[in-house]
């Protein structure tokens, strides 16, 4: 028998068949698998890793606002960024207790 490789694309060029799950077998794993209640979400955490993607856009801002930003220093498009990032997510969490009440 010839041994796997690590990539499909190996496997398919060594002629390797891949394993086929079968009645019993596909019930076991269903048997394993735990379905994500409430709890787990509950204690869930954002990965560490996650940056969502990045768009470029124009936005007028009033000048008062605009120059109290940059007066915090460096990085003031990534503070306006976490200030939209609040509000939304601020109205979010509001939407959803509004709506299960």
């Amino acid at each position: 028998m010839k041994e796997l490789g690590f990539f499909p694309e190996q496997n398919f060029q060594a002629g390797v068949r891949p394993a086929v799950l079968v009645g019993d077998q596909i019930q076991g794993i269903q048997q394993l698998a735990h379905p994500l209640t409430d709890e787990f979400w509950k204690n869930a955490v954002r990965n560490p890793f996650y940056r969502p993607t990045k768009q470029a856009t124009t936005v007028r801002i009033d000048a008062d606002v605009l120059a109290w930003l940059r007066s915090k220093g460096k990085g003031y498009q990534t503070k306006i960024n976490a200030i939209l990032r609040d509000a939304m997510i601020h109205e979010i969490t509001h939407e959803q207790k509004k709506a299960s009440s």
